[in-house]
């Protein structure tokens, strides 16, 4: 009985990790009973598994629940005895570096009480889990790619207790980007009027009057951020592919973002310009004059949706929708005009009717 187990193992590393696509999608290892399984949400929706809760037998793992990053769960076998349960942050950078599943192989046994005896993790971390039978010593431990350190699922299979158990795992990735957005504008609120300078002046002599410049230095500032909804992003910058909406202010002038970021900035993004304002001040002869000048500043919060295209180290990607919002910060340069609102006649000011 043992030579056959040992040809196992040594084969499980040379057929075990088969690349598909952008995943290694290892062999499930353990006994051959059950119904089979295939337990993921990567394909449709960018959903990966972020918790594993796992039950501890006697002699074999008795159940899996997994939850996906959606917060949504999947469960195998049954969810009994001693209880155990492993979440990964792969937010701050954690990763799976080793991973392998063993059987519950002792001497003597019959291959049709084989199952998945325990399997563990290893992370970049630091950090271990390793859920296993509780009254059989392990034996035969079966090596699985552990690839870029991302579960995308579990596949294998379960009856009443994990028959056998296998990991689909993302190949290393190479770079993700953000594409073919597009935003809901239905809800955008309209950019705030701030006044700059709004002053009248009147000159009552014959003669034009000239006087020095108003002149401000100033900074305009704009940021943004996409939040993508459910989807992982990996705790990875994502590279956007686009171009930021724009928003209509009022007639006199348009308030917009107006930047394409195509290249140029990822998840978020800051964007500051050095300006002066120089507003020259002429009045002209015996006509009151009023000078006024403004900027827009919104904060603008629209849903968005997109395509996030991960690519992996074999240059193929992944590729998935994503929802999600779009914040951003937003101000003009200074606009304004001059104009004409009464005149110096026999020794008094007559209101002019504005245009």
């Amino acid at each position: 009985m043992m030579l056959p187990h040992i040809i196992l193992a040594f084969l499980s590393i040379l057929i075990s990790n088969v690349s598909s696509s952008f995943y290694i999608k290892s062999t499930a290892f353990g006994g051959n009973g059950g119904t089979s399984f295939d337990k993921h949400k990567f394909l449709t929706k960018g959903f990966v598994i972020r918790k594993l809760e796992v039950w501890q037998g006697k002699s074999m793992l008795r159940g899996i629940r997994i939850t996906y990053s959606d917060g949504s769960t999947d469960q195998m076998g049954k969810l009994e005895e001693i209880y155990t349960s492993f979440e990964l942050d792969y937010d701050n950078g954690e990763r799976v570096i080793d991973l392998a599943v063993f059987n519950n192989y002792v001497y003597g046994i019959q291959s049709k009480d084989e199952r998945c005896g325990a399997f563990k993790i290893m992370t970049n971390k630091g950090r271990t889990f390793f859920p296993q039978m509780t009254d059989r010593p392990l034996a035969w431990k079966f090596m699985q790619s552990p690839g870029g350190g991302i579960i995308l699922g579990l596949h294998g299979k379960h009856g009443d207790d994990i028959d056998s158990l296998g990991f689909r795992m993302i190949r290393p990735i190479r770079s993700m980007v953000l594409r073919d957005i597009s935003y809901n504008m239905q809800y955008m609120a309209q950019p705030v009027r701030r006044t700059y300078l709004d002053e009248t002046i009147p000159n009552a002599s014959p003669e034009t009057i000239h006087f020095l410049a108003y002149e401000e230095s100033m900074d305009i500032r704009r940021t943004g951020e996409w939040s993508i909804s459910g989807a992982a992003t990996f705790g990875l910058d994502f590279t956007i592919s686009g171009v930021i909406p724009m928003i209509e202010a009022t007639a006199e002038a348009t308030a917009s973002w107006d930047v394409s970021v195509t290249g140029q900035y990822r998840s978020s993004w800051v964007e500051t310009l050095d300006a002066t304002l120089r507003v020259p001040i002429i009045c002209p002869p015996l006509s009151k004059t009023r000078f006024f000048y403004y900027w827009f500043e919104g904060t603008g919060s629209v849903t968005m949706s997109g395509t996030m295209y991960v690519t992996v180290d074999n240059g193929l990607s992944w590729i998935y929708p994503v929802t999600g919002t779009y914040n951003g910060v937003y101000e003009t340069r200074i606009i304004g005009d001059s104009t004409k609102v009464a005149e110096w006649k026999n020794d008094r000011w007559i209101l002019v009717k504005p245009v």
